[in-house]
């Protein structure tokens, strides 16, 4: 106390915000907070002055806060999980929708018939997409939504946005205009998906509320903004328009200008929210001008990367072999020459590294690894040192990787950053023409291919749910598999122990043993017998981290709820030897 009433004499200021002081019965304690004020006169000590404040109300106050904060983080996390939860549950019904429709659509149907079925088809594809506008704003309220940049055609991908959307404008007599200058740049980088769901849904939004006249997707370079680059995406129409005091509502969670508009125009509130979220994800600003029954124009800038020379084609692919066999080596390039792709050839594993390395740019590039097992480094390494840059890698092995680590350890590798293959060391071009298919050839060759191959396989279905039971075993008994059913992880378990199957399609909720737990049970079953049972989940959990569970329960893969035909086949090729005979020669 001496020291401090010598520094107050001094000219120093004490306080304490802080701190309890004892009722004179001792059984209560009051909060107050209180300073020390020297008061000097030409440099002299003359007093000070002793202020007392009693901070019941603020300690209180900030105690309702906290618990005011602590509730509202709760509540989010709830409906957050709500939202995810009822995502799933609605999921599931609409695969059977979808995949039986789609089933349907491909027999012999008259016209009316065909009609139906195509009403079914929209109708179910326009649920889906509130379906995914819930579980979007689901990810950004949770921030579990990640961006991907890639580099990509743009010029191909606003083409592909108004050939999605001039029929329904036809439909509606309302002209869709695409303009944009010559000099605006061919390749960019930016995530491609996300960008085409912006301007998809503000698209979609225009014709929407067109009744007649035309909507227009304009773009331009922009340079003059923060002395950045900037790409301009502007969508006018020529529809009802927005009143001036709701304007500023408009990208407002499941806010819409008119209650009637639910009813005349559908939709869920959340289509704008989320297109505001993304463009500021990517870094970007969006605006609105509108004036009633005069129509909105909506601007999405966003900052302008160009992609490099080197990936100014989408049509080039980074093929990179690694093995110490040459006879391999020499066997794989020779099959992907006869296709018109190429490929580096490496005998050690730095070699790739120092070639990966030296093609460094400013965003991430595609990688297809062919890797065979090599004595000297285990494939966990080989992930492990690849893991931390920004490419993307489809991987894909060659032989057994389980001789140092356990696959658990390399499926908690593997990320959105690898796409997984495996497959024997004696390679037939028919397996891997059926890897290439499925992930290089664009969506209407795939289709139309995966449909002529026949799998001679045994398949085993977990699925509780008796809809997507049969439309499940429809698809793989037109491809010639051999299907056995099952409603629970038990009946798994035990037809595993007793039948050889070349797939598993595992469900991950089930009553009783759920898909995570027998595919658990199974990878240890696979270690004492020595064997691998390749399994692709099937579920309708869709949120961020949902497909790195599934990886590091065991399972090889996975297939998210409502699937089509395309998606069960895409992982039949891959993973089974296809018997349609070899045209690739």
């Amino acid at each position: 106390m001496i020291n401090l009433f010598n520094k107050i004499k001094k000219g120093q200021v004490y306080s304490h915000d802080e701190i309890y002081l004892a009722s004179k019965k001792g059984n209560k304690r009051v909060p107050i907070a209180f300073s020390v004020n020297p008061f000097m006169h030409n440099g002299v000590f003359k007093g000070l002055f002793l202020v007392i404040r009693d901070i019941k109300e603020r300690i209180a106050y900030e105690k309702g806060l906290k618990k005011a904060l602590k509730m509202a983080e709760e509540s989010n996390a709830a409906k957050s999980h709500f939202l995810a939860n009822m995502s799933h549950e609605i999921r599931t019904p609409m695969n059977g929708i979808l995949a039986s429709a789609e089933l349907l659509f491909n027999t012999i149907l008259n016209d009316r018939q065909k009609k139906y079925v195509d009403i079914i088809l929209n109708s179910g594809e326009s649920l889906l997409t509130i379906i995914n506008d819930i579980l979007d704003f689901s990810k950004i309220e949770a921030g579990k939504l990640s961006l991907e940049n890639m580099a990509f055609n743009l010029k191909e991908l606003l083409n592909d946005i108004f050939f999605l959307y001039n029929d329904m404008a036809e439909k509606k007599n309302i002209k869709l205009v695409l303009t944009y200058n010559t000099d605006i740049p061919t390749n960019i980088v930016a995530d491609k998906n996300r960008l085409k769901q912006i301007l998809s849904n503000l698209i979609n939004n225009a014709i929407k509320f067109t009744k007649e006249g035309k909507v227009t997707l304009a773009l331009a370079v922009e340079s003059d903004i923060e002395n950045k680059q900037w790409l301009q995406f502007i969508v006018s129409d020529t529809g009802v328009g927005i009143p001036e005091n709701q304007q500023d509502k408009v990208f407002d969670s499941f806010y819409q200008t008119d209650s009637s508009n639910s009813r005349l125009y559908g939709g869920t509130g959340l289509g704008l929210t989320i297109c505001k979220s993304l463009t500021e994800m990517m870094g970007g600003k969006i605006s609105l001008v509108s004036q009633l029954n005069q129509g909105t124009t909506l601007s999405v800038i966003i900052p302008l990367v160009i992609a490099s020379a080197k990936d100014e084609t989408t049509k080039n692919y980074d093929i990179l072999v690694l093995s110490n066999d040459k006879q391999f080596v020499d066997n794989l390039t020779a099959i992907l020459g006869k296709w018109g792709l190429s490929a580096e050839s490496f005998f050690k594993l730095y070699e790739m590294i120092d070639y990966i390395k030296s093609n460094k740019t400013n965003h991430f590039m595609d990688y297809y690894l062919f890797i065979d097992h090599l004595p000297e480094q285990s494939l966990y390494d080989i992930i492990l040192g690849l893991k931390n840059d920004k490419n993307h890698y489809k991987l894909i092995t060659c032989g057994n990787e389980d001789s140092e680590f356990s696959r658990r350890r390399i499926a908690s590798l593997i990320d959105s950053h690898f796409i997984h293959y495996n497959f024997s060391k004696k390679i037939s071009k028919s397996k891997l023409y059926n890897i290439f298919a499925s992930i290089l050839m664009n969506d209407s060759d795939r289709h139309s291919e995966l449909w002529k191959q026949k799998f001679n396989a045994n398949i085993l279905v977990a699925e509780d749910n008796l809809v997507n039971q049969e439309i499940i075993k429809d698809i793989l008994e037109i491809v010639g598999c051999k299907v056995v059913i099952v409603g629970n992880g038990q009946e798994v378990l035990d037809k595993v122990k007793n039948q050889a199957f070349d797939l598993i399609f595992m469900d991950c909720q089930m009553p009783g043993i759920d898909g995570y737990q027998a595919t658990k049970e199974i990878r240890m079953y696979d270690k004492q017998t020595q064997k691998h049972h390749v399994i692709v989940a099937l579920t309708a959990h869709a949120m961020e981290g949902s497909r790195e569970k599934c990886l590091q329960a065991g399972m090889d893969d996975y297939v998210s709820k409502p699937f089509i035909a395309e998606h069960i086949l895409i992982k039949l090729a891959q993973y089974l030897e296809s018997t349609v005979p070899d045209e690739t020669e």
